[in-house]
């Protein structure tokens, strides 16, 4: 697993193997693509996380070998899906733009996004059609932009009180 901390790829890359991973009450900011899982990525799940100003919302990997579209001949594994029983519950999303919100196919078993809010204004209803097609359940809300303030009021419900009473 790896972090970022401004304008990453992904704030958070749940890929190499990254497995049973329970990331909770986060707020994320700026980054390309929310969440990403990749190359081998098993039972990691996102509850409750807040995402600023990202670009996409669900990104994945899927498995190749460069040897391989090149030449048929060649001997090449098999593949394992990218990322498999991967789960964002109840976050809430402020896009940026008015992008895809998703990225790269994701194997997964059953929705990825569940119980969630993406702001965004992304034309049509709801956008997460395409590439996104059965990765999101129908409890995922579409709502317009929001302002900064709303941003802020959202991340320190996640982020609950400071200091956190074992930290006393």
């Amino acid at each position: 697993m790896r972090t970022g901390n401004y304008n990453v790829n992904s704030n958070l890359e749940t890929d190499d193997g990254s497995s049973r991973y329970l990331l909770y009450s986060n707020y994320f900011v700026y980054s390309t693509a929310a969440t990403d899982y990749a190359m081998n990525a098993h039972w990691n799940y996102q509850v409750g996380n807040v995402h600023a100003y990202g670009q996409t919302i669900l990104r994945g990997w899927e498995p190749g070998n460069h040897a391989c579209s090149e030449d048929a001949s060649a001997k090449c594994p098999t593949y394992p899906p990218p990322a498999t029983n991967c789960y964002v519950y109840n976050a809430t999303f402020y896009m940026l733009g008015d992008g895809a919100l998703c990225g790269a196919p994701l194997s997964n078993t059953g929705p990825v996004l569940d119980s969630s809010v993406v702001h965004t204004n992304r034309p049509g209803s709801p956008p997460l059609g395409g590439p996104c097609k059965g990765l999101a359940t129908e409890a995922v809300t579409v709502a317009p932009p929001a302002a900064d303030v709303e941003v802020t009021a959202a991340a320190k419900r996640a982020l609950g009180a400071y200091p956190k009473p074992y930290d006393a």
